[in-house]
């Protein structure tokens, strides 16, 4: 995978954090989670692409509000558990950090109430 190769993702070949809100409004948030989760647990491979990058933080923090919503909302029965149990297996991966040590984005908030 790229990341593990320390070659960056460029946001014009595919926007991680676009596809993250956008899956989010599409109601296609499982294929999205579960995809960006497994891209990003290749960084753990790699030297540049860690936790206190600011591009896989900013992927961190909407991954962290989508857990958020997940644990708070009743609607997500069943996709949600699958949700958060793949955002937890991420987090697993990156071994040193926990989910709560990152901030929310905020932007689905935003999105969910406006």
């Amino acid at each position: 995978m790229t990341l593990a190769q320390n070659r960056p993702i460029f946001n014009k070949e595919i926007d991680l954090k676009q596809l993250l809100i956008q899956g989010f409004q599409d109601r296609n948030r499982r294929l999205t989670v579960v995809f960006v989760s497994r891209v990003l647990k290749e960084s753990t491979k790699s030297h540049i692409f860690r936790v206190g990058n600011p591009w896989i933080n900013s992927l961190l923090q909407v991954l962290r509000e989508i857990y958020d919503y997940c644990c708070a909302s009743n609607q997500l029965a069943k996709h949600g558990d699958e949700m958060r149990i793949e955002i937890e297996s991420l987090f697993k991966a990156l071994n040193d950090t926990q989910i709560h040590d990152i901030p929310s984005a905020g932007i689905l908030k935003a999105i969910t109430t406006g």
